[in-house]
């Protein structure tokens, strides 16, 4: 019975619309050149690079490890993180951290065309240290760093969408023009 109602609130929930925090939004409206995708990276392993290249697998774009298979690269520029502290407990023990993460990136077609210039997106979290659990909190520190790190890829790919739909409403605009002008010229 229970699993029954269970499945009723999960049906009604997703018939209005409603989407888990961090589920896939399958309107992303990637560009074409992001098809085949190369994510280049100083630091392939690191959190930044294996966040990017899941969530572009999940947006059924396919990510390759060879560049020359790509029909455009997604270039992590710079990226820096940056751990500091917050405050002290009377022993000058370290009791509150800030986590700082910033990423410069570049999306590239396979021609070498800039689709989009260097951009920066930057992402900050505080946490408290327990002194008395250090394994536990040194977990919830990667923990904070995954979540950063996909919370700067969600915001890359924003960014990425919407200079590409200002560049094809600017390319539209200009085709309207365009053929605007020739009616009238044939008139």
């Amino acid at each position: 019975m229970k699993k029954v109602i269970l499945l009723g609130v999960l049906i009604a929930l997703q018939g209005c619309g409603f989407k888990m925090r961090g589920s896939v939004d399958q309107e992303l409206h990637i560009p074409a050149a992001m098809k085949v995708t190369f994510v280049k990276s100083a630091d392939p392993f690191g959190f930044l690079s294996k966040e990017m290249k899941k969530v572009l697998a999940l947006y059924g774009i396919e990510v390759t490890d060879d560049r020359k298979l790509a029909t455009g690269v997604l270039e992590l520029v710079d990226e820096r993180q940056r751990r500091r502290v917050l405050s002290v407990d009377g022993q000058s023990r370290e009791q509150e951290f800030e986590l700082f993460m910033e990423a410069t990136f570049k999306l590239v077609s396979k021609n070498g065309f800039e689709i989009v210039g260097e951009e920066t997106v930057s992402v900050e979290r505080n946490y408290l240290f327990d002194k008395t659990d250090p394994l536990g909190k040194g977990n919830e520190e990667k923990v904070i760093q995954r979540e950063m790190a996909r919370n700067l890829v969600g915001r890359m790919l924003r960014i990425i969408r919407a200079k590409t739909a200002a560049m094809e409403t600017q390319k539209a605009r200009s085709e309207e023009r365009r053929v605007g002008k020739e009616c009238r010229s044939r008139w």
